[in-house]
């Protein structure tokens, strides 16, 4: 398991991210983006096994090219977006049950 950053650490290029040391960051998402990655988390392919948020999250970062312009595209449309964009379903109000943390459970077909 990785450890966490407590002082200034150096990391191999080579190294895997998933080895790589850990630092906590706390974020605050809307329900509708929590959703969301829960979808995204119960859509993945059962071959690749257990599946954390923050590995998904890490996953969607590293996909992104580092363009200004891009950013700001993906921004812009998040800031306008609406709760029903973000969610799958079609219909009715957006809520999040009590889910505990660590892995989502693999039951459901995508």
């Amino acid at each position: 398991m990785p450890s966490k950053v407590s002082e200034e650490t150096e990391v191999s290029r080579r190294t895997k991210l998933p080895l790589c040391p850990t630092a906590q960051a706390c974020v605050v998402l809307p329900i509708p983006i929590l959703v969301r990655l829960n979808d995204l988390l119960d859509a993945a392919p059962l071959e690749l096994g257990r599946i954390h948020r923050n590995e998904l999250i890490g996953a969607l970062a590293l996909s992104l090219d580092i363009d200004a312009a891009a950013i700001e595209k993906i921004v812009r449309e998040y800031r306008t977006a609406t709760a029903g964009q973000a969610v799958a379903s079609q219909r009715g109000p957006i809520s999040i049950g009590t889910r505990q943390t660590g892995p989502r459970s693999r039951g459901r077909a995508p």
